[in-house]
């Protein structure tokens, strides 16, 4: 089963990741094979795809699954954009890399049709319907995702991979306004564009009961300020727990020199460097991911409080490792922060790969973030999923971190 893949690459504050059009996939015969069974299909997929020595490179895969039938259109209305195609092709084969974004709409590298058929149609309208049939609310949506980590787990939310999913919207629908609604498996967000650098979305209420987050032991909630001691060492560190779609530990305090060292080297240089995390800090995370209480793994938010409205934060994700930004983790950082009675309900989060801004509403209980994401190139690459083995590629590699 050989094929090329059309994809987009994004980055939110430095987390990148691949996004595959379903309306692409539905116009060839195998690749809407390939749709319908994404949710088996998904996880060896992603590791293969998102490896940065044998695939594209990205911290997640996401699927996009326009729902309502008026954005199922791919026709090319804007005839500008076809006439610099012939002369971007001849430049750089089939990749094609954006020096802005603006209104394209997905189209294969390799052939000039841009129109799909009435029977494409319906085949995305079934696929799409089958894989979000689980999603809260869904039908009232105007997309949904799939997203899977490059590790090949699944995840319920990403804020990161969110406000490119808008962006990608934005550029990749015509639509009326700049708001619109994300299916998830937690249920919708809603997300508008102003611009590149204003993309905000609401991903909802945080969860703080502990057998949501998952958090072991006796049911409590909220999690707040648990002490936790490492396996191997004789440290204690307090954490605070929260679920947004996807659990985080907390960590207010505690490393605030290792943290701060980090930001002043960023001061000195144009961005972060390659490995930017401190490995102490890597062990300490690495060792609550692994610890009894995290059954499901977690990701870890290491704080430096700078005031009640500003915060220094260095991640390091469950399934991908030390990354230059998390919004979901920026978003908890600030629940874990107004829980502890550290933090007011709206704060900037310092992150490697950028800022954002938090803000917990205390009327409805939900969270939105507000930051910058970017479309950085397309193109199409070449898949053989029958040599794409389960263990993450037809090459046996280890995936590395953002």
């Amino acid at each position: 089963m050989k094929f090329l893949i059309p994809f987009t690459k994004f980055q939110g504050l430095g987390n990148d990741f691949v996004i595959i059009d379903a309306r692409e996939l539905a116009r060839d015969g195998v690749g809407f094979e390939l749709l319908c069974d994404w949710p088996r299909q998904a996880g060896r997929l992603a590791r293969y795809l998102c490896d940065r020595n044998f695939g594209i490179g990205a911290d997640g895969l996401i699927l996009a699954l326009p729902i309502k039938s008026e954005n199922y259109d791919c026709v090319d209305r804007h005839p500008e954009v076809k006439s610099n195609r012939a002369a971007s092709s001849t430049a750089s084969g089939r990749f094609r890399k954006l020096s802005k974004a603006g209104p394209e709409f997905p189209r294969r590298h390799d052939r000039e049709d841009s129109a799909p058929s009435a029977e494409c149609f319906k085949q995305i309208e079934e696929a799409v319907a089958g894989i979000v049939s689980a999603y809260p609310d869904a039908e009232g949506c105007d997309l949904g995702w799939v997203y899977t980590n490059s590790d090949g787990s699944e995840a319920s939310m990403c804020g990161n991979g969110l406000r490119s999913l808008a962006l990608w919207t934005a550029n990749h629908i015509e639509r009326p306004d700049s708001a619109f609604t994300i299916a998830t498996a937690r249920g919708p967000v809603t997300a508008r564009v102003d611009s590149e650098d204003q993309i905000e979305v609401n991903i909802g209420k945080p969860v703080l009961e502990s057998s949501s987050i998952p958090v072991s032991g006796p049911v409590r909630s909220p999690v707040v300020s648990e002490k936790l001691e490492l396996s191997g060492s004789k440290k204690t560190v307090t954490l605070t727990a929260v679920g947004m779609g996807n659990p985080h530990a907390v960590v207010f305090g505690a490393f605030d020199s290792e943290i701060d060292s980090v930001y002043q080297e960023f001061e000195q240089r144009d961005r972060p460097g390659a490995t930017f995390f401190p490995f102490a800090l890597q062990e300490v995370a690495e060792q609550i991911q692994q610890h009894e209480l995290f059954p499901e793994g977690v990701n870890v938010e290491f704080v430096r409080k700078r005031s009640e409205n500003a915060v220094d934060v260095l991640v390091y994700e469950r399934g991908c490792g030390a990354t230059l930004a998390c919004a979901s983790g920026a978003c908890a950082v600030v629940v874990a922060g107004v829980l502890e009675g550290l933090l007011s309900r709206e704060a900037s989060v310092r992150l490697p790969g950028g800022q954002l801004t938090i803000a917990w509403d205390e009327a409805s209980d939900t969270i939105s973030m507000r930051g910058a994401a970017r479309e950085v190139f397309s193109g199409v690459v070449w898949i053989n999923l029958e040599k794409i083995e389960d263990d993450g590629g037809s090459r046996r590699i280890a995936v590395s971190n953002a």
